[in-house]
């Protein structure tokens, strides 16, 4: 019975009435009187707290403290065991078992420690910034799709949202490719190349050669790599980049806490979001699952919209190897207000994934059956004096046709003025 009174007082109150009742060895009468005044617990807080007072060291589990430390209730005081609390002797006695059997303050549940909250910050971006130069070697290719559901369940595939991409890199020569159809079924394929001295888009539709579209200069070496944000999506919460994200005083960590999934740790992380400024980002809340052994990858994600709806995705990746994870899907659900009903369903599904030499030759005009700006120069690069003509030439000609487009006009206006002198000077002498 006294042991029963010693686990209730310390569950109702704290470390100081644990200290009070097992103390004083086998209690009173007084004591047990007092403690049958308190309402009754739980059996299994009980059991928890009696199991912790049977150790002789090691104070209290951390899961019986659910509460602040305070002082015990004044039933305990009162009893015939409080003296070790009654007079300044009293005190020093109970402060001294305080100091041996005292682990620390309360500490937060299992997995949400401040500690768990630190690596978080310090790992994380590490981690992503691994899968960056992941991208740095890399042939990959995905589709595209994305379905509208109406509200009887109905789905219809959104055409122009229904393609195959194609994306090569290697140290800073990038070539993207476009395959999708016509509305009348014909094959389109468009290709982008962007190397250090110039880039240029190509277009060809079913077994026609190519055709430039595009010419302009390339990509400056103080400018970043225009990676597609598919091919970022490890750490990207709706197409913004977590490390950013981090910097941002208007994203506000919530709690951060160990989960399992398929029986993998995965840390899940709360936030909120307060949208202010022009590039304000338009979600408000939400929580991400990570997977801390794959350089904190983003597994599965689900924020709440500015508007009020509610975006879910989730992504699958492959065995890694060599240091090399690739990304097999990516699914986002936009769902109602409720987080019931879908409304969108969006899918990158990756279908060749690998880390590879890629030849130079790849990121030129000549791979797409296109002569070479300067034959004979590597790479086919556009010489700077060939700019240089190019704008002026223009220049010229802009200049030309303004000069004759203005003479031209003062022609008209003395013909027209020659006209009506003419005709005057006949009215006159008729």
């Amino acid at each position: 019975m006294n042991r029963a009174i010693c686990c209730h007082n310390a569950a109702r109150g704290g470390w100081w009435g644990a200290v009070g009742v097992c103390a004083s060895g086998a209690g009173s009468g007084e004591a047990e009187r007092s403690a049958k005044a308190l309402p009754p617990l739980a059996a299994s807080r009980v059991v928890d707290v009696r199991g912790a007072c049977q150790r002789s060291s090691g104070g209290l589990s951390p899961a019986a403290i659910d509460r602040p430390v305070h002082y015990p209730p004044r039933a305990l005081r009162d009893s015939q065991c409080g003296w070790l609390f009654g007079g300044r002797s009293g005190w020093l006695l109970g402060l001294a078992f305080a100091a041996i059997l005292w682990p620390g303050p309360p500490r937060l549940a299992a997995g949400e420690s401040t500690a768990l909250a630190q690596r978080f910050r310090t790992e994380a971006p590490e981690g992503w910034k691994r899968w960056r130069h992941q991208l740095a070697k890399l042939d990959a290719r995905w589709r595209e799709r994305l379905v509208w559901v109406a509200e009887d369940g109905t789905e219809k595939v959104d055409p122009s949202r229904e393609r195959e991409l194609q994306f090569c890199y290697n140290d800073r020569l990038l070539r993207l490719s476009f395959f999708g159809q016509s509305e009348n079924g014909e094959r389109i394929e468009e290709v982008e190349v962007i190397r250090d001295r110039y880039r240029f888009t190509a277009e060809r539709r079913g077994e026609s050669p190519f055709v430039v579209t595009e010419l302009r200069p390339g990509l400056r070496a103080d400018q970043p790599v225009p990676y597609p944000k598919v091919l970022q999506l490890p750490y990207l919460l709706q197409w913004e980049d977590l490390g950013e994200l981090l910097k941002d005083p208007c994203f506000v960590i919530g709690s951060v806490v160990a989960v399992e999934s398929g029986g993998a740790p995965r840390v899940r992380v709360d936030f909120t979001y307060d949208p202010k400024g022009p590039r304000a980002r338009r979600f408000v809340s939400g929580w991400v699952v990570f997977a801390p052994e794959d350089d904190w990858a983003i597994q599965q994600y689900r924020i709440r919209t500015l508007e009020g709806y509610q975006s879910e995705a989730r992504l699958e990746y492959g065995a890694r190897k060599d240091g090399f994870q690739p990304v097999k899907k990516w699914v986002r659900n936009s769902l109602d207000t409720t987080g019931v009903r879908v409304e969108a369903r969006e899918t990158y599904e990756f279908v060749h994934y690998e880390r590879r030499e890629i030849p130079e030759e790849f990121f030129t005009f000549t791979a797409l059956g296109l002569p070479e700006l300067n034959p004979g120069v590597p790479g086919g690069t556009i010489s700077s004096s060939s700019w240089f003509w190019v704008v002026n030439l223009g220049i010229v000609f802009v200049i030309i046709g303004v000069a004759l487009r203005a003479r031209l006009s003062r022609g008209r206006e003395g013909m027209a003025a020659a006209g009506a002198g003419s005709a005057g000077s006949g009215s006159e002498g008729g």
